[in-house]
Formats: structure tokens, C-alpha cells, sequence
């Protein structure tokens, strides 16, 4: 009832969300340990974006297909709407009819796109490929700072040693 009167002040509740929260929806990507009490330290957010970065901008591809401007507006579109959707689907189930916020919507909601996200900057931006071991390095240092990051905040904090 409440995006069907006003479909204009749902949009711009949609967007005011995105904005306030883009932190929360960032760390809740990545999640927070135990019984959502262990916090990360900030860097472990940053870890993965950056491997994923270094992947898509970086890693020379044999063979690599190039996508049009159409076919980029499509994904966009694509995209904006998955997320727009996520936000209806918490709207409808969580949240109060006609209330100006929408409950519920957590950054693990949005991981699905990411590959979509992905396969989108991996064939828009012009390449920046090196070509040898070092992005191959970068990755492997990367997700093991990561590994060895996440082993010391289990250790910390349930004292297994």
C-alpha cells in the first residue's frame, strides 16, 4: 500500500538508506563474528575490495570480450533494480506499512550482484593488465593477510591458545 500511494517517497526512502548506511551495508557484507559481537578490524573490510580490484583491473585474460554501451546501461539497469528489489522484498516483509525507513536490509543481500558487478567493470573499463606475477602476488598476499587476519581475531576472541 504505502509504494503504491507514493511511489516517489518510497524511491527517495530507498535512496536516503543507501546513503545513511552505506557503512553498515559494507561491514555487513563481510560480516561480524560470533553471535554478531566480534567486530573486524576495518582493514578486513578494505582486504577484499581490493582483491577484487586488483582481479578485475589488473589479471591479463587470454581472450577477452568486450561489451557495448547498450549492453552496460542493460547491466546497470540490472543491477539497480536487484538492489531496488532487495529493498521492496525488506519493505513488504520487516518494515511497518508507510514508515520512512526500510528494516532489515544487510549488506550479505547485495553479495549475489557482485558478480554481475563484477563481469561489468571487467569488461567496460580499458585494461590496465601487467602482465607477469606480480597481480597474481598481490592477490595471494592479499586474501592471506586476510586468512591470517581472521585466525588472529578468532584466537583473541575466544581465547583458543
Amino acid at each position: 500500500a504505502g509504494i503504491m500511494d507514493r511511489p516517489g517517497t518510497f524511491a527517495v526512502t530507498v535512496a536516503h538508506m543507501l546513503q545513511r548506511n552505506i557503512v553498515y551495508y559494507t561491514n555487513s557484507t563481510i560480516g561480524v563474528l560470533g553471535w554478531v559481537t566480534i567486530k573486524l578490524p576495518k582493514v578486513m573490510y578494505v582486504l577484499p575490495v581490493a582483491a577484487v580490484l586488483v582481479c578485475v583491473l589488473l589479471l591479463p585474460r587470454a581472450h577477452e570480450p568486450r561489451i557495448g554501451l547498450l549492453e552496460v546501461a542493460w547491466q546497470i539497469v540490472l543491477l539497480g533494480s536487484c538492489i531496488l528489489l532487495i529493498f521492496v522484498a525488506a519493505y513488504l516483509y520487516f518494515t511497518p506499512v508507510g514508515l520512512g525507513v526500510v528494516h532489515s536490509v544487510q549488506g550479505r543481500y547485495f553479495l549475489p550482484l557482485a558478480g554481475l558487478a563484477a563481469v561489468t567493470l571487467s569488461t567496460t573499463i580499458p585494461p590496465l593488465r601487467l602482465h607477469g606475477p606480480l597481480p597474481v602476488l598481490a592477490v595471494f598476499i592479499i586474501s592471506s593477510a586476510e586468512v591470517f587476519l581472521t585466525s588472529v581475531v578468532i584466537i583473541r576472541a575466544y581465547e583458543v591458545f
